[in-house]
C-alpha cells in the first residue's frame, strides 16, 4: 500500500502500526520499521542513502538493504533484542544530548 500525499503524524505512523511488513526506500520507514518491530526491506534510493545505511548498520540490520538484485527475505526473523541493545546507547546520548541543549538555553 502506498499512503498517499500530505498525510499528517498519527495517520504516517498508523500506516506502520497496521503493516504486516515495510518495503521502503525511506529513512523514516526504515526508523518506524525498526522501532515497531515490523519486518522490513530498504532498497537503496538513488541520492538519498547514507542515513539509512548508516541506521542499519548501527542496528546490525544491513542485510535488510539491497539494491534489487539480491533481495533478501522481508520475513526472516530479526532479533529485535539484539536491535534494541544496540540502539539503548544512541538513545541515551540523545536524551542527554536534548537535555544539555535545555539546561544551556534556560
Amino acid at each position: 500500500y502506498i499512503p498517499k500525499q500530505g498525510v499528517g503524524p498519527a495517520e504516517f505512523v498508523g500506516y506502520f502500526l497496521g503493516a504486516a511488513c515495510v518495503v521502503t526506500n525511506s529513512f523514516h520507514a526504515a526508523a518506524f520499521s525498526v522501532l515497531l518491530r515490523k519486518p522490513f526491506i530498504s532498497f537503496v534510493h538513488s541520492c538519498r542513502n547514507s542515513r539509512v545505511k548508516d541506521l542499519l548498520t548501527l542496528c546490525g540490520l544491513e542485510g535488510r538493504i539491497t539494491d534489487g538484485q539480491d533481495v533478501p527475505d522481508i520475513f526472516a526473523p530479526i532479533d529485535w533484542e539484539a536491535v534494541q541493545s544496540r540502539l539503548e546507547p544512541e538513545r541515551e546520548r540523545s536524551k542527554r544530548f536534548i537535555a544539555a541543549q535545555l539546561i544551556h538555553r534556560t
